[in-house]
């Protein structure tokens, strides 16, 4: 196996730090319904479409937390097919954040964070070490 470039042991703790971050607010969300019996308040203030968003949005968040932190050690030990799912990974949040944007619910520090992490991706560096990985 080839030495791994700091760039891309950075581009891995990045990629981590955005796991651990989409982890957190899948945790913060289950919280929020289960707390004070918010499950109930949310029923019965608002539609059912928010409703099934928030049961649902919890666990996109959680799996998307787990798989984004998998995706991260399989960057920080290089494995080939490691760059195109973080990129495509990268290119769907981005384009989630778009349409929240169009939506006006924008999430500038994810839409920030995503294309910091679009151009790590696309270094040179970065890409020639997944080439000759």
């Amino acid at each position: 196996m080839p030495r791994r470039p700091r760039s891309v042991t950075i581009l891995a703790v990045l990629q981590a730090l955005q796991g651990l971050g989409l982890l957190a607010l899948g945790i913060y969300r289950g919280y929020l319904l289960t707390w004070l019996g918010g499950a109930e308040l949310l029923i019965s203030r608002v539609t059912p479409y928010v409703v099934v968003d928030w049961l649902t949005g919890w666990v996109v968040w959680i799996t998307l937390g787990i798989f984004t932190l998998i995706l991260a050690l399989a960057i920080f030990r290089m494995q080939r097919l490691a760059w195109l799912i973080a990129i495509s990974l990268q290119g769907l949040g981005l384009l989630v954040g778009l349409v929240n944007y169009i939506q006006a619910r924008p999430n500038y520090a994810g839409m920030i964070y995503g294309i910091v992490l679009v151009f790590y991706l696309n270094q040179q560096e970065v890409r020639s070490a997944f080439r000759e990985a």
